[in-house]
């Protein structure tokens, strides 16, 4: 029956079947890509609530720290200590049940964060007053908990510690100043409940839950709304309900407890939207595949009624120009007619078009080589140098933060070791920052690079000042070891060159030094020496060697070839040196030499002219 139908009805069933087709496809690919993206945006802004709520947090902790440092440097307080001696061991604890004489006045008090407990610590770490704000006496486990604890007590710290079912935040402020030789510390302990989060949150209002996790038993401590997350839930059991936003560790100085605070969102909210993005994502499909299909069905009508004239035309240019009979008119229509001639010009056509498929081909390769070629010179040279050097950045900050980590996991992390991880961190992070934004510059202006060979990365600085800049970068690599890097180079040293290409060079030798050089050897020591070349004043002779373990010959060969590393087991690429050869002959138009014996170091001579002529610079970039 459907081959019966009239040639035009025929086309309209088609075409009809054919947008129902593509309209469920399209609305299926279209409400997924949807629900992806919006999930990721509300993961996303998720997370970035989570942070905002952890920084809070932890900035409420400081401050309650503040409050303890303004709270003994009031004149009533230290007048107290003065006056009044600790009661005897065997007195107890004097216990407050109102408001001390030893508390500042009322209009100090509103610059305080409000602490539930006060505990006063004579000269040898006993409690021997307290006072709580909440009308009943300070735990005794607490009494208990900070004389254990005495030994370890800092000067000045904040502190978690858990007593049975409640979390406390301990804060210790020294009372040694002021020449008051009774008295040791003041400790404010405050419970960290659902009214410290909402606090710690500021004025400003949140319908968010948040909670207070327990590293230990991964259960909850204390949350935003007991009603909705009593205490004791497991973690897991939260994450079937609710979708966890940033996992954000606490652990100061002393605590017995390591927590975490997450964000919890209902998973049904992230579906209420998914669903809302479902209808409207459908109704936009089914519209515009419905505008789809009446135009085409306007379009092809429009078509059917002007064949006829494309095919007289066609018919007379096959006969005029290419001397092809007209073919016998078919009871089918314009279309078999338009069928048969197309027959026939396919045959005349074909072997032109045979002659044709080679050089097309031909050229099509060429132009896409040249068109490869021109995209991997100006991207190569242009961007290598700042990539080069945030990615040498990452992997070091990447090795240091699974040092850390190992650290930590093994309950081995020192103070000292998270100060020096937060020092290292903020400058590689600052040096990743700095050359990717140099990267993204160099991309966004490389098409007009590519147009009228700009010159973005060359200037006149100084040669000294630039690398003992880079060597200010680079020194966390080598602070916690007894390496040594000395430079010797001339002041007011003026070059006019690619200051990022000589960062580059430095940056990986100093690093395969540091990885390879000094793998075995804990006092290694580089040497960089600057000079001007003898007899040749305008060209440049750097000199850079170490004392490490050196290469064998085979090594000083194949140095500076792509993916010769001598730590492969240790997942090393071996382009590095390759870099650096590159960045020598094709930026700085140098040469780079290689010496070395096993166990006599390293030693890499560089010479390169100070002052790059416009012409090169021009073929350079």
């Amino acid at each position: 029956m459907f081959i019966n139908l009239p040639f035009i009805w025929r086309i309209l069933l088609i075409t009809l079947l054919i947008g129902s087709g593509l309209t469920i496809f399209w609305g299926s690919v279209h409400v997924k890509d949807d629900h992806a993206a919006l999930k990721k945006q509300f993961l996303d802004d998720m997370n970035v609530r989570a942070r905002t709520s952890r920084i809070r947090l932890d900035n409420y902790v400081k401050l309650h720290h503040y409050s303890a440092e303004l709270f003994v440097t009031q004149k009533r307080f230290l007048t107290y200590l003065e006056k009044t001696q600790p009661l005897n061991k065997d007195d107890g604890i004097l216990v407050h049940k109102k408001t001390p004489s030893w508390f500042p006045d009322r209009s100090v008090q509103r610059s305080f964060i409000k602490s539930h407990n006060f505990l006063l610590l004579d000269s040898a770490g006993e409690v021997r007053e307290s006072y709580s704000r909440r009308g009943r006496e300070v735990p005794p486990e607490l009494h208990l908990r900070i004389k254990q604890q005495n030994t370890l007590l800092l000067p000045t710290e904040s502190w978690f510690i858990k007593l049975q079912n409640s979390l406390y935040l301990i804060t210790s402020q020294s009372l040694e100043k002021g020449g008051v030789k009774a008295w040791s510390r003041l400790l404010l302990a405050t419970e960290v409940d659902d009214e410290f989060l909402h606090n710690s949150q500021g004025l400003l209002e949140t319908i968010d839950l948040f909670a207070l996790i327990n590293n230990d038993t991964q259960s909850v401590m204390v949350s935003s709304d007991l009603d909705t997350i009593p205490l004791g839930v497991s973690i897991e059991a939260l994450k079937e309900e609710y979708l966890v936003g940033s996992e954000a560790f606490f652990d100061y100085g002393n605590s017995d407890v390591i927590i975490k605070m997450v964000l919890l969102i209902p998973r049904n909210d992230l579906q209420k939207l998914l669903d809302k993005i479902d209808n409207k994502s459908m109704k936009q499909v089914v519209l515009i595949s419905t505008t789809f299909v009446i135009s085409f069905i306007l379009l092809f009508y429009w078509f059917i009624n002007n064949l006829d004239m494309f095919t007289s035309k066609m018919v007379s240019f096959s006969k005029n120009k290419l001397g092809i009979d007209a073919p016998t008119a078919a009871p089918g229509g314009p279309i078999e007619r338009v069928q048969n001639q197309f027959k026939l010009l396919s045959e005349a056509i074909l072997q032109a078009r045979e002659r044709e498929k080679l050089t097309q081909v031909q050229l099509a390769k060429s132009e896409m080589m040249a068109a490869l070629g021109d995209l991997v010179a100006g991207v190569a040279h242009e961007i290598n140098t700042p990539l080069g050097t945030g990615y040498t950045s990452s992997s070091f900050l990447n090795g240091q933060t699974k040092t850390l980590k190992t650290a930590f996991e093994n309950q081995k992390l020192t103070r000292s070791d998270l100060e020096a991880y937060l020092d290292m961190a903020t400058e590689s992070t600052m040096l990743i920052e700095k050359n990717l934004s140099r990267a993204s510059d160099l991309i966004r202006s490389f098409k007009m690079v590519a147009v009228d060979q700009g010159r973005n990365d060359q200037r006149e600085f100084d040669m000294k000042s630039y690398v003992e800049e880079v060597l200010v970068n680079l020194r966390p690599k080598w602070k916690r070891t007894n390496h040594k890097v000395k430079l010797n180079c001339l002041e007011d040293f003026s070059v006019n060159s690619y200051p990022g290409a000589i960062s580059q060079i430095i940056t990986n030798l100093i690093v395969n030094s540091l990885d390879h050089g000094f793998k075995e050897q804990k006092d290694g020591c580089i040497n960089i020496d600057i000079s001007r070349q003898k007899h040749q004043e305008e060209m440049i002779f750097l000199r850079y060697w170490d004392n490490g373990c050196g290469m064998s010959q085979e090594g000083v060969n194949k140095v500076f070839e792509p993916f010769f590393t001598t730590a492969r087991d240790q997942g090393g690429s071996g382009l590095g040196m390759h870099i650096v050869y590159n960045l020598v002959n094709q930026a700085l138009n140098g040469t780079i030499e290689c010496q070395s014996k096993p166990g006599e170091g390293v030693v890499f001579e560089i010479l390169f002219p100070a002052k790059i002529p416009k012409r090169e610079i021009e073929q350079i970039n």
